[in-house]
């Protein structure tokens, strides 16, 4: 038994693919990044890392709570980058102290509007031996993930954690 396939059956396969492909997927725009992005990452052991991120413009700023004041706060970090690339978008910082050095980088993929997906790398060193590798310094890592929510401003976000 022979199928025919007219040229009609492949153009609506086609069709119908392109269309369950566009409908599956969110494609980020030059401004899906920006704004005020929060949101509260776990790791495999269950220890949590609440991240605050203003992005504008492909510029990034890391706030982080301070409890002597009771609020987020802009940091300043010695080295640090971003980069937005299709739904794609990387903030790298880096510090250093007396006998330490400490890297955080979050991967984030833009999920649909208002949604961001975070995986957060933190890194640390320090100078001093570690107990159970003789020679080596001893450093330690973890991996955070989770979503991070969308607000217009730091304003809307205080307001939403006054509630």
């Amino acid at each position: 038994m022979k199928t025919k396939i007219t040229l009609k059956t492949v153009l609506l396969l086609l069709w119908i693919g392109m269309v369950n492909t566009a409908m599956g997927q969110y494609t980020a725009g030059a401004g899906s990044f920006d704004g005020v992005w929060a949101g509260v990452l776990k790791n495999s052991s269950g220890s949590k890392s609440t991240v605050l991120l203003k992005i504008n413009g492909g510029s990034t700023v890391r706030y982080m709570y301070n409890e002597d004041t009771d609020k987020f706060e802009p940091s300043s970090f010695e080295k640090q980058s971003s980069m937005l690339l299709g739904n794609n978008f990387i903030f790298t910082w880096m510090n250093k102290g007396g006998v330490w050095s400490e890297t955080q980088t979050h991967m984030i993929s833009y999920l649909k509007p208002k949604s961001l997906y975070c995986r957060l790398i933190r890194q640390v060193t320090n100078a001093q031996e570690d107990e159970d590798n003789p020679g080596i310094n001893n450093e330690w890592s973890t991996t955070f993930e989770g979503l991070l929510e969308h607000f217009s401003s730091m304003a809307e976000f205080e307001r939403a954690m006054a509630n």
